[in-house]
């Protein structure tokens, strides 16, 4: 069977937070379900988009909208566990871009990795449109400190 391997790219983290599983991010096998590990994905993505005072909706003149997500599994998530997300940005496209995620558990156990293609969405006109030089730009000050 073929399984998908994501690689995370050798940068530094463009991001990072911390984040927990609640009793609600549980599924019947009582560990972290699927799902709700793209809900903290997520969350992660949003707080990145804070840090940078952006949003989904209002995103340097545009707006985000996902593409395509693809999760590699590694551990199971228990109820409290502590988790590290790192977000890396790499530029795919002139209208997209991919953040990857690792997921750890703050003792180091890798819980998940993920990738998910985000567009620039022009709600308005319904189409996707270049990903704005802001962005880019805010990048390179991210890198620097």
């Amino acid at each position: 069977m073929e399984r998908l391997k994501i690689q995370l790219p050798d940068s530094q983290a463009h991001f990072k937070c911390e984040l927990q599983i609640r009793v609600t991010d549980l599924n019947y096998g009582n560990h972290l379900g699927n799902d709700k590990l793209i809900s903290l994905l997520h969350e992660a993505r949003c707080l990145f988009l804070k840090h940078l005072k952006q949003s989904e909706l209002h995103f340097f003149g545009s707006s985000l909208i996902l593409s395509d997500l693809r999760c590699q599994y590694l551990s199971q998530g228990f109820l409290h566990d502590q988790l590290e997300v790192e977000l890396f940005v790499q530029k795919i496209h002139p209208k997209a871009f991919s953040l990857y995620y690792s997921v750890k558990k703050t003792q180091g156990e890798k819980l998940a990795k993920a990738v998910t293609t985000m567009c620039c969405f022009n709600y308005e006109k319904n189409k996707i449109e270049p990903v704005p030089d802001d962005f880019w730009d805010s990048l390179v000050s991210l890198e620097a400190t």
